[in-house]
């Protein structure tokens, strides 16, 4: 990750320009902690959720038709 790149996902992630020492630290290393702890959001997780809710309501419904 280059130095503007790392700038601009700080920017996004928190709202503001980082500090001179927060740039060092970053690119001292800093980070692989700090990464490792965020995770990406998973966009076929959404779809996923949603289509077993779906399959939870049919199969609701296709029960209670046939009992």
């Amino acid at each position: 990750m280059t130095r503007e790149e790392w700038i601009k996902e700080f920017q996004v992630l928190n709202g503001r320009f980082p500090t001179e020492a927060e740039i060092q630290a970053a690119l001292s290393g800093g980070t692989q902690a700090a990464s490792a702890k965020t995770r990406k959001f998973d966009a076929n997780l959404l779809l996923k959720i949603a289509m077993i809710i779906l399959m939870a309501i049919f199969g609701y419904i296709v029960g209670y038709l046939f009992v």
